[in-house]
């Protein structure tokens, strides 16, 4: 929000305006991984598919001596993308293992293109047969740009940090 008199050639104007934006970022993914290795090491090797979905809203208004301009814009885009994963797990005994997990999808070309990339590290211990706990550390990383014949626009996130979870395995 912006209030705040102005003058312009000599003549004051009383100004006020507001200017708010939106942008979710939506994104999943499907792979199917193949394991390969003994008992207590394996490594997981996995191919699939990602989407993700941008969608920015920008609204904003100006008052200039009690005459009011407003305009909003609206931009959506979605795009599916090639997923590889790569993991690894070792086995200190059947209810504690240690994993590496790393995954990313990159799409080039069109209006909508990026990447993410994704990897964590984590330990999972399972005091009963079926339910457990898994702490992890995860780094991931976000570019999503759009390209269009209006405006361009870019996103770039980064996220860094401990996660604790409720497992679960049948």
């Amino acid at each position: 929000m912006l209030d705040q008199p102005f003058s312009y050639e000599g003549t004051a104007y009383d100004l006020h305006s507001t200017l708010t934006g939106k942008f979710d970022l939506s994104a999943g993914s499907a792979a199917w991984r193949w394991w390969f290795g003994g008992e207590d090491d394996v490594f997981g090797l996995g191919l699939g598919a990602a989407y993700y979905q941008a969608k920015l809203r920008v609204s904003g208004s100006a008052t200039v001596d009690d005459v009011t301009v407003q305009a909003t814009q609206r931009w959506d885009e979605d795009t599916v993308a090639p997923l590889v994963t790569l993991g690894y797990k070792h086995a200190f005994s059947q209810n504690l293992r240690v994993y590496l997990d790393a995954s990313g999808v990159r799409k080039n070309g069109g209006t909508l293109s990026g990447h993410i990339y994704d990897a964590r590290v984590g330990l999972e211990w399972f005091p009963w047969h079926a339910v457990g706990i898994g702490a992890e550390y995860g780094v991931s990383r976000i570019h999503v740009k759009r390209d269009g014949s209006s405006y361009d626009a870019a996103l770039d996130v980064d996220l860094d940090g401990p996660s604790l979870f409720a497992r679960f395995r049948f």
